[in-house]
């Protein structure tokens, strides 16, 4: 008896590799193939068409496909991309990476993408000693010693300083917030915010993490990941908090939804993450190497992500964190015409001096460019630097108004 039709097979978006199990296929004829990719390069589905003779189940496991070896496009925004190194050291022997940049959402990801328990489980065993992890262990100690915990943190780092920036307004709300923290680790900031008056939940991955945590600081954390609450319908927090997690995860996009939903209405989603705008752009990749880290953000990046969740993105200021104040705006442009239309220009000397060099010297415009260039990157350098810091903090919102780009 002759059988025909056709089967698809969803294909594994990370690796372009498919496994299961058909309930029709044997011996065919007029055997057809097909494969739709998807924007990034991925298999995103195999198509089947066939006759068969006979019928009987069938194991199939698809081979790797060399599309997926090379990423074309970016994950985050489907701009194409360029890799600007290959090879670099992964963060233990004797791995390797590349590394590609997308110019649509300024954002830089590790080739291939893809990490597993076993390097945190050789990061734990020398954490003690390991640059990074090795203050985790100190501020634990130093927090549960301390009557002032929150402000300790955001006195010893620009990561909790951006949080508890972010969440002031809360705080000083004159209630009890619902705060969740994704990531919670030893459970230091979620420890500090209960202490600042806060309801707080800190969940974690690792089972070692939060015995650790509630060891010192008492029951305020559990073993779950974020999509697991969003799963079993418990949220309705006033925020959600995660300090340098994002850029650990293959699914940027999956993980701010699902965080986003655990938020109650006018709540907020507090992230921080390695700041890649400040950073001049020849370092291809000046944070943790992969699979630690498997991406690398820009404020862009996270505007993208934020939109693409329906979210509001603004950005914490750390002018105060760095002992500067930030300079208010001002006219840096004259007018040119008066009300009857008659000429009133009048600029700066230094603007004035400039353009009649280069009127009577044409010549001498690229050098004056040139010199106008750098004064003008000096300055922004100077503002950019009260601004910025080593880790930028996001703060997301479900408001309909228009994304504030700071």
């Amino acid at each position: 008896m002759i059988h025909s039709g056709e089967f698809v097979i969803e294909a594994d978006k990370n690796t372009g590799l498919a496994k299961g199990t058909s309930s029709i296929q044997a011996t065919a004829t007029d055997f057809l193939f097909d494969e739709r990719l998807d924007l990034q390069g991925y298999v995103v589905e195999r198509k089947f068409q066939f006759a068969v003779l006979e019928t009987h189940a069938l194991t199939f496991e698809s081979k790797p496909n060399p599309v997926t070896d090379i990423p074309t496009h970016c994950p985050l925004c489907a701009h194409p991309v360029e890799r600007i190194l290959a090879g670099h050291p992964a963060y233990a022997a004797p791995g390797r990476f590349d590394i590609y940049d997308c110019g649509g959402c300024d954002t830089r990801f590790a080739w291939p993408m893809g990490t597993s328990s076993a390097i945190y489980e050789q990061i734990y065993r020398v954490a003690e000693q390991l640059p990074g992890y090795d203050r985790y262990e100190r501020l634990r100690a130093a927090v549960a010693a301390s009557d002032s915990p929150l402000d300790l943190l955001a006195d010893r780092e620009d990561v909790y300083w951006g949080v508890r920036e972010a969440l002031r307004p809360l705080l000083a709300s004159g209630r009890r917030p619902r705060i969740l923290e994704i990531g919670s680790g030893m459970g230091y900031l979620s420890f500090a915010l209960h202490r600042a008056g806060c309801d707080i939940v800190g969940i974690d991955h690792s089972d070692v993490a939060v015995a650790k945590a509630t060891a010192t600081f008492g029951p305020l954390f559990r073993v779950a990941p974020a999509e697991s609450l969003a799963a079993s319908g418990l949220g309705g927090f006033d925020a959600v908090v995660s300090t340098e997690v994002i850029e650990h995860l293959q699914d940027p996009h999956g993980f701010v939804r699902d965080a986003a939903s655990l938020l109650a209405p006018g709540g907020m989603l507090v992230l921080t993450t390695p700041n890649m705008d400040l950073y001049p752009r020849d370092l291809a990749w000046h944070t943790d190497p992969a699979p630690v880290h498997l991406w690398w953000f820009s404020k862009t990046s996270l505007r993208r992500i934020a939109w693409d969740c329906g979210l509001q993105p603004t950005f914490i200021d750390y002018s105060a964190h760095h002992g500067r104040s930030r300079e208010p705006a001002r006219t840096s442009k004259p007018q040119s015409l008066d009300e009857a239309g008659n000429l009133v220009y009048r600029d700066s000397a230094f603007n004035t001096f400039a353009r009649t060099l280069i009127a009577r010297f044409p010549g001498l415009s690229p050098l004056i460019t040139r010199i106008f260039l750098a004064r003008t990157g000096r300055q922004f350098a100077r503002e950019r630097f009260g601004r910025e810091s080593l880790s930028m903090c996001a703060v997301l919102r479900a408001d309909a108004a228009p994304p504030a780009i700071p």
